[in-house]
């Protein structure tokens, strides 16, 4: 008890490791004075109940097993007291049950004196929705090889013999008459084929959000109270 009180003001830490909000007051049990909740001012300045339910305070603050989101959206009491029935929904909200906790099976059973109030809650379901991504389809880009015959006109150069002959009169000399063979290369363009790979195209998939609108249709359970008087 003197941990908790001396930690008033300090930070409170959620299970995730992040300091959640300070420690702003202690609520005491009615039947045992033992202290029982913490009331956490979040860092944005809204108040919420923290049960002190497995809470541990060391030199640093107040360490309790909980997560942020859960403590920020948890309910609150602005008074000196919790109403019973915002304590009951507090303890539902962390998943705790009252057996579990000392001193508030004992509070719930006392039998009520006749200055004492008797209260009855009602409760009701609520549909609260939520959003998770799933794979609802697929793109698939498929890509093959095919041929296709290609035609292209060439021009090609050759050489080609024209053979003259000029009369000559001119005295030689002697001269030896023999056989003689003269090859002489005549020359022709072929095609050279090669293939280069050139890119033509490029295909981008792009994804971008669409908002589809649904409507969620369930059934929730409502508590109803009636009052009957016996005369």
């Amino acid at each position: 008890m003197q941990q908790i009180l001396a930690a008033r003001g300090r930070p409170v830490y959620a299970s995730d490791g992040g300091a959640v909000g300070v420690l702003d007051a202690v609520y005491y049990d009615r039947v045992t004075r033992e202290p029982e909740w913490l009331r956490v001012v979040t860092s944005d300045g809204a108040p919420a109940l923290v049960p002190l339910y497995r809470t541990e305070v060391d030199g640093d603050g107040v360490r309790v097993p909980w997560p942020s989101d859960r403590i920020v959206s948890a309910p609150t009491a602005g008074g000196d007291e919790i109403p019973p029935d915002v304590e009951r929904f507090a303890y539902a909200h962390y998943g705790i049950s009252e057996e579990e906790v000392v001193g508030v099976a004992e509070y719930e059973e006392r039998e009520p004196r006749d200055h004492d109030r008797v209260e009855i809650t009602r409760s009701e379901e609520e549909l609260v929705v939520d959003k998770k991504v799933v794979e609802h389809g697929r793109v698939r880009l498929r890509k093959w090889v095919e041929s296709e015959p290609v035609a292209v006109d060439v021009e090609l150069a050759r050489e080609a013999v024209r053979i003259v002959r000029e009369p000559v009169n001119a005295y030689v000399g002697l001269h030896e008459f023999r056989n003689e063979d003269i090859d002489i290369p005549v020359h022709a363009e072929e095609p050279v084929v090669r293939k280069d790979v050139v890119a033509k195209e490029q295909i981008v998939v792009d994804r971008e959000l669409e908002a589809d609108r649904t409507t969620i249709r369930e059934e929730i359970r409502k508590e109803r109270v009636e009052v009957e008087e016996e005369q």
